[in-house]
C-alpha cells in the first residue's frame, strides 16, 4: 500500500470521509434502517447487506430491492423517495 497525500482527498467523493450533519439525523438514520432490517424480507436480506457494505448491485436486483425498501418505509410513514436511493 502507498499512501497518498492529503491533498489528494477530494472529501465529497469519499464515502468514508462523509458524516452526518448531526446527531439527530444519525439517530433518525439508525432508526429507518432498524425498521428496514426487521421488515425486509428474507430473500433480499443478502441484498440489503450487499449495498450496505458499499457493493454494486445489478440493475434487476437493486430495482427489486429499492421498491422493498420503499414499500417498508410507506408502510411505517417515512418519506423515503428522495432519501433511500439505492446505488
Amino acid at each position: 500500500m502507498q499512501p497518498i497525500e492529503l491533498d489528494n482527498v477530494v472529501d465529497e467523493e469519499e464515502h468514508n470521509m462523509k458524516t452526518n450533519d448531526s446527531v439527530a439525523d444519525e439517530v433518525t438514520y439508525n432508526e429507518i434502517v432498524n425498521i428496514i432490517d426487521a421488515n425486509l424480507p428474507v430473500a433480499l436480506r443478502k441484498d440489503w447487506l450487499l449495498c450496505q457494505g458499499d457493493t454494486k448491485l445489478p440493475k434487476h436486483r437493486r430495482q427489486r430491492l429499492q421498491e422493498a425498501v420503499l414499500e417498508i418505509l410507506k408502510e411505517h410513514n417515512i418519506d423515503g423517495e428522495d432519501s433511500w436511493q439505492i446505488e
